[in-house]
């Protein structure tokens, strides 16, 4: 009869310590058909008080659903957001605007919404209007305004790096106004969905801000995979199939029309 020798304490901890960990990973492992996303209030294209949400988390939804997956939404503060996102403790994050610095980091979905900017300024300052005194307000402006941990609508962006214009950064768009209305910044540059709804919220359908000319600039915004992720690029793929079969569809359309502030 042979007497086997147990294995050491340490072996037996560190035996202990990989069933714990096997154990404590077995959730995650039994829904391999879900993605968690980290993102944050953005109104109006993420607002839990919304029809679905808003039209991002609609969208991402439906697009997901399109390939057999679910999706799963968990509020983070943005930079936080990011931050977990690029470190692997979420699968995704969005919406995000494409830069050199997060193309490093991440792989990005094709678009999810193409988005105009335009500039808002105090109605009673308005001169001429148009494209040509819009252009002259960017290049005379010495204070701006702009959300925390966001890029910037690349002429506002200029004249911040060629120096002279200040940005004082906020949480809120509706700071930026009410800074705009007193007198204490020259002007807002805004998406239009953000910019326009945000004006209503705070003022109705007339006050004392508008947009002045045409769209000074378009981005686009995009889902974000980690490139640590080894299955990200498969996700990538497979959720730029399903965004563009619901392009044809006509579904994106749909939603955009519904869930996003329109032009009057």
């Amino acid at each position: 009869m042979t007497t086997r020798t147990p294995p050491p304490r340490g072996v037996r901890w560190l035996a202990g310590l990989v069933a714990l960990l096997a154990t404590a990973i077995a959730p995650a492992l039994a829904h391999p058909r879900e993605q968690r996303f980290a993102t944050a209030e953005f109104l109006p294209y993420i607002d839990a008080s919304a029809p679905e949400g808003g039209y991002y988390p609609a969208l991402v939804t439906r697009v997901l659903a399109h390939h057999g997956q679910r999706a799963v939404f968990v509020d983070r503060p943005w930079a936080r957001a990011h931050e977990e996102t690029r470190r692997g403790r979420f699968d995704g994050s969005f919406p995000y605007l494409r830069s050199a610095e997060r193309e490093r980091e991440f792989l990005f979905s094709d678009a999810l919404l193409e988005v105009p900017s335009l500039l808002f300024v105090r109605r009673d300052t308005v001169r001429a209007g148009g494209d040509a005194e819009r252009d002259r307000r960017i290049q005379a402006a010495r204070r701006t305004c702009y959300l925390r941990d966001s890029l910037m609508p690349a002429p506002v962006e200029a004249r911040v790096v060629a120096g002279g214009l200040e940005v004082v950064r906020v949480e809120d768009m509706a700071q930026c106004y009410r800074m705009l209305e007193v007198g204490r910044i020259d002007f807002v540059a805004a998406g239009a969905y953000n910019g326009r709804s945000t004006l209503h919220r705070l003022y109705g359908r007339s006050g004392p801000i508008v947009a002045l000319g045409g769209a000074i600039d378009a981005s686009t915004l995009h889902l974000v995979w980690p490139r640590s992720d080894p299955r990200a690029e498969a996700r990538r793929m497979a959720f730029n199939a399903s965004l563009a079969a619901l392009t044809r569809s006509g579904d994106v359309a749909a939603l955009q029309a519904r869930l996003l502030p329109q032009a009057e």
